[in-house]
Order: structure tokens, then sequence, then C-alpha cells
């Protein structure tokens, strides 16, 4: 379901066409809108965690654009770098800062025009708003993104080969040191343990941040499935009201424009 962008070619365009694009405005509701997504982009088994959370990741990012103003140029190639980065960054397995890095550049080739290689579509404004947007949206929940579509690695078991262990050679009695001069040696004193600190408040702090991490980590730790779950129901819901009232403020404009003409 990834996709890769060949050097010189720019990405408007490159996974809703212009047709599609304005069909998908046309759209109001996340059912709506889901449901061209899966058609245009051939998605299938859409009950399955990943599919299910990129469908919210695609509408949000189409939303973000409706609300942007963005017309179907910017929404189109805005749909097709914030996917690239998304699948660049999982497939990579990128820490934050360095999957932020990649979209900042995704979105720098196309906001200078220089063809083939780029195409000024998005305006410095353009740039920073966008980069605003992901940072408050996608990078928010960036753990979790690379919790459900990163591979996690397995401990490797490696069988090592059967040896017979033999004894250490003992040396011969005639060498031995006299038990009369061993007492009479100097025998060392031990150093004394050193003395035990208790934590600090911060080395408390960051050992529990240290735990919690390992917590998240864990892949069969049910806590973190049910924060993914719980997460990707939080963003379904904040995407439903904020289009219900999407809805309902254009239905207001256009029952007092009729109100006007009449």
């Amino acid at each position: 379901m990834g996709m890769e962008r060949e050097p010189g070619h720019t990405l408007l365009w490159a996974e809703l066409s212009r047709e599609q694009t304005n069909e998908l405005r046309k759209r109001t509701t996340y059912a709506e809108i889901s449901e061209l997504l899966v058609e245009y982009l051939s998605i299938e088994d859409q009950q399955s965690t990943k599919n299910e959370a990129l469908l919210k990741f695609y509408v949000m990012n189409l939303r973000f654009a409706a609300d942007s103003g963005f017309p179907d140029t910017k929404t189109s190639t805005l749909f097709s770098v914030l996917k690239l980065a998304h699948f660049t960054s999982m497939e990579r397995n990128l820490p934050a800062n360095q999957s932020q890095q990649e979209l900042q550049n995704l979105l720098l080739i196309h906001s200078v025009e220089h063809p083939p290689y780029s195409i000024a579509v998005f305006s410095p404004v353009d740039v920073k708003s966008i980069m605003d947007f992901a940072t408050d949206t996608y990078y928010r929940h960036y753990r979790l993104y690379r919790y459900v579509f990163t591979p996690r690695q397995l401990l490797e078991l490696a069988v090592a080969p059967e040896r017979v262990e033999l004894p250490p050679s003992m040396a011969a009695l005639a060498g031995a040191t006299p038990q009369g001069q061993m007492e009479s040696a100097d025998v060392p004193c031990e150093p004394e343990p050193p003395e035990v600190v208790p934590p600090t408040e911060e080395e408390l702090e960051q050992q529990q941040k240290e735990k919690d991490t390992e917590v998240l980590e864990d892949p069969k730790s049910e806590m973190i499935q049910q924060l993914v779950a719980k997460r990707l129901e939080n963003i379904k819901e904040g995407l439903d009201a904020e289009l219900q009232a999407k809805q309902t403020e254009y239905q207001e404009r256009m029952d007092a424009a009729q109100t006007a003409g009449s």
C-alpha cells in the first residue's frame, strides 16, 4: 500500500486524480469520504487495525485541506505528500524528528518552481501551516503509528555447538607456598563498601519514564492494545464531530442565503 516517488517526478495527481479530488470535496461525512477512498485506493479489509488507522489519517488530511481552502491541485498533492511521508517513515522505522525532516523535504520539492525536479504547488505560508498541522495531529500520535505499522523485532535464539568442558590443570605441589609463609604475609584490608546515595526525584521520574516506555514498546501488552483502540476511536469521534459541525455551518449559510433571496 506504500508509494514511491521517482527522481524528477512530483506528486501532483499521484494518488488522487482531479476528478476524484473534486468528488471527495462533495462528501461531508466520515463514512462518505472513507467509502470513496476505499474505492479509489483499492483498500481491502477495512476492519484491520492498519487500514482503519489509514482511513482516519486520510480523512483527517482531506479535512485540513478543505478547512485551509486548498484548491484541487494543493489537496491532491498534500494527500500524496503526507501519505508518502508516512509510509517512508514506517518502512524505514524513522524516529519522529527524522520523519518530520522527510515531510519537510517533500513539501519543499513542491514549493519551488524548477521543472521537472520540483513544482511550486505550495507557498511558504502553506508549508508552515502544513508542518504545524502534522505536528499537532500525526506526530502527536507518532508512537502509536509506529506501533501499528512497523514490524516488531523478535528475540533471536541460537543453539551453541555441543562441547565438553575440561577442568583446568593443577599446579604441582612442589611449587606451593608453605602455610607458615602464607599466615605471615600481609593480608590487604577489604575496601569499605561505597555509600549508597538515595535517588533524587529527577532520577525517580526518569526511571518511571523508562518503565512506561518498556510497557509501551511491549507488543504483547494489553494496555497498549487498549490505548491504540482508544486513540483511534477518539480520532474518529473528533473527525465525525468536526464534519457534522461543518455540515451544520454550510446548511445555515444556505438557509440564510435562501432567506435573503426571498
